[in-house]
């Protein structure tokens, strides 16, 4: 209020009256009614109680509530946030414990032989294991034979009743499966070859095979057979996502098929690092398309869609893999 306002009031005989400073909630006495739960597939909002000094304070009216990670196992959060006379936030936290064991059935469809797990009822599968089948790429785990939903690590166990998890192959090596798609995709075998030494190498596959599901090893970063990193790796993710997929991810087809999309929708690319490669390798894709030269397609892909930085290529490595790509699927 003004100086001059404040004045003239004075004079009229009216007094100002200042209004009430707001309390703060980091003065009150907050409880939970339930600090820890069990799962049951409900989402839990255990009741709150806030005293300020010997005043029982009413919700909605001095305070509002609301509830984070409220409904899965694990650590759940409780906001209090002063409103009205009150100001201040709280926050509070309670557990969600996992319920009974269930028994997962690992059925691998012709591949070896697995035990059942026993996995927490509201909890995740955690880590599942990766069978082997002569002459077939393994998929992934899903909850029928024939489609059905995609099963990984970080899944939740909904449903009180035991399972049966379902092993999905392709046949063929990852490898002989991405030649295969890129021959169809108008590649030259020498730049199919070149993509393959590319993939085996970032994946962590080489010298034996692409790998689907690899983690990047320093940095946990870079994920699948491309090692997709940062802003495609979002973009990756949510590529997964629309079809029904998360990551981790076996699923070779959907890899592939986001690989080609990117090089047809501005991934190949020649930027600041890839000058190191030499101007030669700045070639377009369809020009890439046509390589009849192995070594030449390995370094040209380095350069423009992985993208590395030429001192830690490992050119080598990748040259390497795609020779032996080449060999052993030339006139396939």
């Amino acid at each position: 209020m003004g100086f001059l306002l404040c004045a003239m009031l004075l004079l009229l005989g009216v007094v100002p009256v200042q209004a009430a400073a707001k309390k703060n909630l980091a003065k009150a006495n907050i409880k939970l009614g339930t600090t820890s739960y069990t799962y049951n597939g409900k989402k839990r909002t255990p009741k709150v109680t806030v005293k300020y000094g010997k005043k029982t304070l009413k919700k909605n009216r001095d305070y509002t509530v609301s509830y984070r990670n409220n409904q899965y196992t694990g650590k759940a959060t409780v906001q209090i946030k002063g409103k009205g006379s009150y100001q201040g936030t709280r926050k509070l936290s309670f557990t969600i414990r996992a319920g009974k064991m269930i028994t997962v059935k690992l059925n691998s469809c012709g591949g070896e032989a697995l035990q059942s797990l026993e996995r927490p009822h509201g909890g995740t599968y955690g880590a599942l294991p990766e069978p082997v089948k002569e002459g077939y790429s393994f998929q992934g785990w899903y909850t029928a034979k024939s489609g059905g939903k995609q099963v990984n690590s970080g899944t939740r166990v909904i449903g009180k009743k035991n399972r049966t998890l379902y092993a999905h192959w392709l046949k063929g090596s990852n490898t002989e499966i991405v030649w295969k798609a890129l021959r169809r995709a108008g590649y030259s075998e020498q730049a199919t070859a070149g993509i393959i030494g590319n993939l085996m190498f970032e994946s962590g596959g080489y010298p034996d095979d692409i790998k689907t599901n690899a983690v990047e090893y320093k940095s946990g970063e870079g994920i699948g057979m491309v090692q997709w990193s940062y802003v495609r790796k979002t973009r990756f993710r949510q590529y997964l996502r629309s079809h029904g997929e998360s990551w981790p991810s076996h699923n070779i087809s959907l890899q592939i098929s986001y690989m080609l999309y990117e090089l047809e929708h501005g991934e190949w690319a020649w930027i600041g690092i890839s000058q190191k490669y030499g101007a030669k390798y700045d070639v377009t894709l369809q020009e890439f398309k046509q390589c009849r030269d192995v070594a030449f397609a390995t370094r040209a892909f380095c350069a423009k869609f992985e993208r590395c930085h030429y001192k830690d290529a490992h050119l080598k490595e990748r040259t390497a893999g795609a020779k032996w790509a080449y060999q052993k699927y030339h006139s396939q």
